[in-house]
């Protein structure tokens, strides 16, 4: 009897660890709204609503008026609002650069995609700098060879887009050829490095 049952045992143990190929047959979903059905929970909210109501104060706070609507594609080369950043990132990084290292910066060359909404004419609020460049941003100051100086100026060129750029001005011929190029109001000296 003992047998009997180690042998029922042993081959239901052997059975049970069988292999099964397992597959994907179905997959189920359910888009729900977020909406005003959605009850509210006011424990959350009680909590939440004074920091919404700083925040929200914070960013309504009016910092400048701009006088027309500046975008990133009123210009084949330049922009409006990409000429006002280059200008302010130049404007606010140079006395911090200079402060810490007695160098100023010569050139800002900020990237076409960083500038991410238009302003409107009006008000400008903190929220409308959110807007404009949402993400997490610095400057990054490099020392530029005039091999490295050339090499930009081929990629500015032949982009044909609107790179803001700030201290330094670029005229091309018909055929987006280099024909002049001035940084901070003196002709390229091929023999220096820039910052």
């Amino acid at each position: 009897m003992k047998n009997v049952f180690l042998f029922i045992f042993i081959t239901s143990l052997l059975l049970s660890c069988e292999k099964t190929d397992y597959s994907l047959t179905q997959i189920k979903g359910k888009q729900i709204e977020i909406n005003d059905s959605i009850k509210t929970n006011e424990t959350f909210e009680s909590i939440l609503k004074p920091y919404r109501e700083h925040i929200e104060g914070q960013l309504s706070e009016v910092l400048a008026h701009n006088k027309r609507n500046m975008k990133r594609t009123d210009g084949p080369f330049n922009s409006s609002i990409g000429n006002m950043m280059a200008d302010a990132t130049m404007e606010l990084a140079n006395p911090i650069f200079k402060q810490r290292t007695q160098n100023t910066i010569d050139i800002v060359l900020l990237n076409f995609g960083g500038i991410r909404a238009t302003m409107a004419e009006g008000n400008v609020t903190r929220k409308t700098a959110f807007e404009i460049m949402p993400f997490e941003n610095e400057v990054v100051v490099l020392e530029l060879s005039p091999k490295r100086i050339q090499e930009m100026l081929d990629y500015l060129a032949s982009e044909n887009s609107a790179h803001p750029i700030s201290g330094m001005e670029i005229q091309l011929d018909r055929n987006n050829n280099l024909k002049s190029v001035e940084i901070q109001g003196t002709p390229l000296d091929t023999t220096k490095t820039f910052l």
